[in-house]
């Protein structure tokens, strides 16, 4: 009698055991993509999961999507001529646009691994089978230094390096606040894409006058108090140097002419993307820049 309770419970046990076995599973199938930072994963065959969307906030593509357009316009402006930067940059597009091609057809090869094991931190799960949007930020550079002024290549460049990942963090944050678009992108992060951009160009133009060092340690000094005392400070004496009419205008348009492409175009990938069905590392730098020209030689042609 003994032997045969304990042979009962120990079967109701075991039954319990795999029931629980059984329901892990099935909320580990069930579970919701992860948001926020998302990450790099590999499974149980061995291949590179990652599990970034677009709405996923991802500091660490931002940082080093600010980082790579900084650098890119760094070498252009202070080092290089327009005929060695399309040089050196012709040389890294051939080798990205090489691999990535390699990568994406034949996504077993040693080369697709070694690529998605470097690239994983900053991918989006999309880039995974689809062309990094590396590439097309190379390509946007080449082309913006190739038909633009100096200038206009610079501006253009930073408006998607710096407005972009601002544009897509406030929109990730606080594009709840206000309205959404078909193309999942906010006005919240429009709005957010044109003050980075606008004061990009207020800063880039102003450093371009000369008053850059004297004006920002006069402006610090002032902004001991805070931050808003720093701005007041600095742009009362840009005002006074008689450029606060047109340069602030030149920066309006410039903030307009990067977000409102930014709003415009992106992959349509994941269900979201476009109206503009051409990856925004591409679109930005030439839409924005051919906006901007365009306004420059019309109506502010001594900013060129």
């Amino acid at each position: 009698m003994v032997a045969r309770t304990t042979d009962v419970v120990s079967r109701a046990v075991k039954d319990e055991m795999i029931a629980k076995d059984q329901g892990a599973k099935v909320r580990e199938r069930s579970s919701p993509e992860p948001q926020g930072n998302g990450m790099k994963r590999i499974d149980s065959t061995g291949s590179i999961k990652i599990t970034r969307t677009r709405k996923s906030l991802h500091l660490l593509r931002k940082v080093f999507h600010a980082l790579a357009g900084v650098a890119f316009v760094s070498l252009y402006e202070l080092f290089l001529t327009r005929e060695q930067t399309m040089l050196v940059f012709g040389v890294i597009f051939v080798l990205l646009g090489s691999v990535e091609i390699i990568r994406v057809r034949y996504p077993k090869s040693w080369v697709a691994k070694l690529a998605l094991r470097i690239m994983g931190m900053f991918a989006r799960n999309y880039e995974k089978t689809h062309a990094s949007g590396m590439i097309f930020f190379v390509m946007g550079f080449l082309i913006v230094v190739g038909i633009f002024p100096k200038k206009i290549a610079v501006l253009s460049t930073l408006f998607l390096s710096i407005g972009d990942p601002c544009a897509s963090a406030a929109g990730i944050s606080y594009g709840y606040l206000g309205p959404r678009f078909s193309n999942g992108k906010s006005l919240v992060g429009v709005l957010g894409g044109t003050v980075a951009c606008a004061i990009t160009a207020y800063l880039y133009y102003v450093r371009d006058m000369g008053h850059s060092s004297s004006l920002l340690l006069v402006s610090i000094i002032g902004g001991l108090a805070g931050v808003a005392c720093a701005i007041t400070a600095y742009l009362y004496y840009v005002r006074d140097m008689g450029h606060s009419s047109s340069l602030l205008l030149v920066s309006i348009i410039g903030g307009l002419a990067g977000s409102v492409t930014e709003a415009l175009c992106g992959r349509k990938i994941d269900g979201s993307g476009g109206p503009i069905d051409v990856d925004d590392n591409l679109a930005v730098p030439v839409g924005s820049g051919l906006m901007y020209y365009l306004c420059l030689v019309y109506f502010f042609p001594s900013f060129l």
